[in-house]
């Protein structure tokens, strides 16, 4: 992942304990994953190979490029997971 210097990365180098969810919703079902981990953020190789996949995976919705001279940079990190659960609901549509 990646993302702006910012309130966010501070706060996350001040405390890299993190919970996040992801959920997705199609008509008739759904599911949700709930991950507990810590934040860790990516120098050199490691972080040049983190904007190179998600480059791959996500095209031009990334954003690598600084938008000013003294605009910070993107700041790549990853998230170890310690713990994960999820839900998965699939509904016949009619």
């Amino acid at each position: 992942m990646q993302s702006i210097e910012g309130r966010k990365i501070e706060m996350l180098r001040t405390d890299p304990a993190v919970c996040m969810e992801v959920d997705e919703y199609e008509p008739g079902s759904w599911c949700s994953v709930i991950l507990w981990g810590r934040y860790e953020e990516l120098t050199g190789e490691d972080a040049l190979l983190a904007r190179t996949l998600l480059r791959e995976r996500f095209g031009s919705r990334t954003r690598t490029q600084q938008s000013s001279v003294d605009a910070p940079g993107p700041v790549a990190f990853r998230i170890r997971c310690d713990h994960a659960t999820g839900r998965r609901v699939s509904h016949a549509v009619d």
